[in-house]
């Protein structure tokens, strides 16, 4: 199991959530940002826009190669201003554990959406 971290242009969102759900059955969540990072931060790793969405997903060890395989094919990941994208393992971590994280982080989405929506 890895969880996945991609930084992404605000407008490359849907397509790079697109890309996740079609090669996983694990969850995501999207987090708005803004950089702060020095405008030679922001050179050295190609970020472009100050305005980002941070993606966190679940995924399988499997999956992961595929996903980074596309997020540089469809969206471009090699070009500056795209996007950046990494992975961790998750080691020890029991299925109990790892339900109970994603449904906290599907409530998170869901009071994310609400609040978005003016509720």
């Amino acid at each position: 199991m890895r969880v996945l971290f991609a930084i992404v242009d605000r407008k490359l969102t849907d397509a790079a959530t697109a890309i996740f759900h079609q090669e996983t059955d694990g969850f995501c969540l999207e987090l708005w940002g803004k950089g702060t990072a020095s405008s030679e931060m922001v050179d050295l790793l190609g970020l472009g826009s100050p305005d980002k969405t941070v993606i966190i997903g679940t995924c399988k060890n499997s999956e992961i190669e595929h996903i980074f395989k596309r997020y540089k094919e469809e969206l471009f990941f090699s070009k500056k201003g795209t996007g950046v994208a990494f992975s961790v393992p998750i080691n020890s971590i029991g299925k109990s554990s790892l339900d109970y994280i994603e449904h906290k982080f599907k409530e998170i989405k869901t009071l994310m959406e609400e609040n978005k929506d003016g509720k």
